[in-house]
């Protein structure tokens, strides 16, 4: 069955922002490669990627940016496949919350970080406004794309991702608080600011092992 990544098929800016030029990444869940084209297209990064399905690997080869493409399930780690390769960055760009133990994801791959590598990691916040709202009026509808993707195994909230983050032994060194939305509700950009657990759609954050 052909699937479509067009919902799934763009680059995370503040992930993209993070990563300096001629880096070493790792995209883990790399869906069809947008990020990992962009950063190896326009910043000259050697990217190497992880997907676990087969249509996501072959629409990112045909970018052909990428160094290499790993078909891996992130819910069975059994090897190793990509070896003893050291990185910069691993990133975990909206892919957390889509498996079933994401502390031991980190962990298992933790060994692939250079000593001053940073990993990367963007979360959807449930406790987002419009959620809370819902919530209040007995709503938890899944959706097809976005803080209720239907694909989503956690949730998570801003205390809940910094306690991961502490059991991980990971510190954070700068977060940037994303919304994605139109001019329509331009207002939600100044309020996350303000008021970042509740106006804030998706954190990302730049961490390194304390």
């Amino acid at each position: 069955m052909k699937r479509s990544f067009k919902r799934y098929d763009h680059v995370n800016k503040p992930i993209y922002e993070f990563i300096r030029p001629n880096s070493t990444v790792l995209d883990i869940g790399s869906s069809a490669g947008a990020l990992a084209g962009e950063l190896a297209k326009r910043k000259k990064c050697t990217v190497d990627v992880i997907d676990y399905d087969s249509q996501a690997i072959r629409k990112a080869k045909k970018r052909g940016k990428s160094r290499s493409f790993f078909q891996i399930d992130l819910n069975n780690l059994k090897k190793l496949p990509i070896g003893a390769r050291k990185y910069d960055y691993i990133v975990y760009g909206d892919v957390l919350e889509h498996v079933l133990y994401p502390e031991k994801v980190v962990e298992f791959y933790m060994k692939n970080l250079k000593r001053d590598g940073r990993i990367l990691v963007s979360l959807p916040n449930i406790a987002f406004a419009l959620y809370r709202l819902k919530l209040l009026l007995g709503w938890f509808d899944y959706e097809d794309v976005g803080v209720m993707d239907r694909t989503h195994l956690k949730l998570y909230t801003l205390k809940s991702m910094k306690e991961m983050f502490s059991r991980l032994g990971l510190k954070i060194m700068a977060v940037k608080k994303y919304n994605n939305v139109g001019k329509k509700f331009f207002y939600l950009q100044a309020l996350k600011e303000v008021l970042p657990t509740l106006f804030t759609v998706q954190f990302v954050f730049l961490l390194e092992r304390e």
